[in-house]
């Protein structure tokens, strides 16, 4: 992995960190909201598996959070780990 490639996975896991921070803080208070601790949960998650990607040199879409549930890879087929073929949705 090229060090610019590596700067940017960093960045994703570092952001992820800072999410999981904030849940735990946000969980640990008797008066904040559960959910928005959730949320950074999944926010953490997601940096994650695009740090994941970006490691591997896979390509992802770059929407916003609320458009998708998940972070889908552009090239991926369930039923083949090798295959280049698109999701059909």
């Amino acid at each position: 992995m090229d060090e610019a490639t590596l700067e940017i996975v960093r960045d994703w896991l570092t952001r992820a960190s800072h999410d999981l921070y904030s849940a735990r803080v946000l969980a640990d208070s008797s008066k904040s909201p559960l959910d928005t601790a959730i949320y950074h949960c999944q926010q953490a998650a997601e940096k994650a598996a695009k740090a994941y990607l970006q490691a591997r040199d896979e390509p992802f879409a770059w929407t916003p959070i609320s458009a998708n549930w998940w972070i889908r890879p552009l090239r991926w087929n369930p039923l083949s780990r090798n295959s280049s073929e698109p999701l059909k949705s």
